[in-house]
């Protein structure tokens, strides 16, 4: 579709929402309905037309609808406790098998390295590379001189 046509097809329910962002009391089914028809334009205007006015257009009214729907949501104090105390340990146990793995391989990597380097003192440099190694050596002399 061009981008005439795209404009002209959706600019009055553009033009809807504008109005009723203006509006002192929302009708928030209404707002509601328009933001998700403004975001799926944006979308689609964000796909077809990157470089163009529209698409800007679009994000701005889209931000709008967002900062007036979100503006006056305060968080509960708990919510910092909350999140330590049920949502992380939840996500934690959740994701139990990926972190295992992840565990599991880091281990791998480090034995792998722990033993390459006891057999051949020269296997950090030709992983790391002789500048980051004579770099960290130049900065464990200067923090144990105190002068880091």
């Amino acid at each position: 579709m061009r981008e005439t046509d795209f404009i002209e097809q959706n600019k009055q329910k553009w033009r809807e929402l504008e109005g009723l962002l203006k509006e002192e009391r929302k009708d928030p089914d209404k707002l509601s309905q328009l933001f998700v028809q403004v975001t799926e334009d944006l979308a689609y205007s964000q796909t077809f037309y990157p470089n163009r006015t529209v698409r800007v257009y679009l994000n701005n009214i889209a931000q709008q609808v967002f900062h007036k729907i979100y503006k006056n949501r305060k968080e509960h104090k708990s919510r910092f406790f909350h999140f330590w105390k049920d949502e992380l340990p939840r996500l934690v146990y959740e994701s139990r098998k990926q972190l295992g793995l992840s565990l599991i391989i880091f281990l791998i990597s480090f034995i792998i390295g722990v033993v390459s380097t006891a057999y051949d003192s020269h296997f950090p440099r030709v992983i790391l590379g002789n500048e980051y190694i004579d770099m960290t050596l130049e900065n464990i002399k200067r923090r144990s001189n105190g002068r880091l």
